[in-house]
């Protein structure tokens, strides 16, 4: 509530306990006085008042407790997440390096393999279609 900003908490009570001691007073001693229907009046409205107003205060201050808890959970989170961002890193690049390590055996085998008596280029240069021979090479050195 934008009141809650501008006044102290103290004001409310204050406000409650003024308006108790106000009714209160208007039923016994100030009967005789002319305007103590008015007292009563206020008092009670005061009352009414008061007791929103303090509610209003402690609902203010519990939504404020469970946003520092999550605020709290959120920090945790993020710490985590962190970690786990990490941990994700780590794997790609331990990943990319197997999987260039890989490629360089394959290249390796195939250059061992296949390369001989200049038979690639002649299958290169003669053929539309790569040879069953290379196919069955290049997949035998991708198999760990």
């Amino acid at each position: 509530m934008w009141i809650l900003q501008f006044l102290p908490n103290w004001i409310f009570y204050l406000l409650l306990f003024a308006g108790i001691v106000g009714y209160l007073l208007s039923n016994t001693l100030l009967k005789l006085l002319r305007y103590s229907d008015v007292i009563k009046i206020a008092s009670i409205f005061g009352i009414i008042f008061g007791i929103f107003m303090v509610g209003a205060i402690h609902d203010n201050d519990a939504w404020l407790q469970r946003t520092e808890e999550l605020e709290q959970k959120v920090l945790e989170l993020e710490i985590k997440s962190a970690d786990t961002n990490t941990k994700i890193v780590e794997k790609v690049l331990v990943k990319k390096q197997v999987i260039k390590e890989r490629g360089d055996e394959i290249i390796k085998y195939i250059d061992r393999e296949v390369i001989k008596d200049n038979e690639v280029i002649k299958y290169i240069e003669n053929c539309p279609k790569l040879p069953d021979e290379i196919i069955n090479t290049i997949n035998r050195a991708a198999k760990p």
